[in-house]
């Protein structure tokens, strides 16, 4: 409920002026990824929040990589999620409120 909530919870505060939308956005990233991550694509095996359960899983079900079809890299589903999360926070950025 975490990572929805802090997504969810940009939208009333979404304004041009105001980096508040953009915090709760990269609220709702840290419900979702956790602080065990680190910064490196693929994140750190220490990890335990849904990033890393789909790391860890999408070899088991060859869903790792950009077309969803290897056992390594990274995992499609964070590739997907990642890219819409960055243009939903560049939008959040300029204001553009209505577009996320």
């Amino acid at each position: 409920a975490g990572c929805a909530n802090g997504i969810v919870d940009s939208g009333p505060d979404c304004n041009s002026k105001s980096s508040a939308a953009v915090h709760a956005w990269d609220e709702g990233v840290a419900f979702y990824t956790g602080s065990l991550e680190g910064p490196a694509a693929g994140g750190n095996t220490a990890g335990v929040f849904s990033y890393r359960l789909a790391e860890k899983r999408c070899a088991n079900f060859k869903t790792c990589g950009k077309q969803s079809n290897s056992v390594s890299g990274v995992s499609y589903v964070n590739i997907q999620l990642f890219e819409k999360l960055s243009i939903g926070q560049a939008k959040l950025l300029v204001g553009q409120c209505d577009a996320v």
